[in-house]
């Protein structure tokens, strides 16, 4: 399961140039088998 907080899901959605390659890699997957954001991030 993965979990992203406040500011990994703004860099995901608005600069992922900021990931390291492991957390590109990461969030790569999230495309395939989803991902949870908690309530307070929305």
């Amino acid at each position: 399961m993965i979990v992203l907080d406040t500011h990994a899901l703004l860099w995901w959605t608005l600069d992922p140039e900021k990931y390291s390659k492991k957390a590109a890699k990461v969030c790569a997957e999230i495309e395939k088998e989803g991902a949870y954001v908690s309530s307070i991030s929305i």
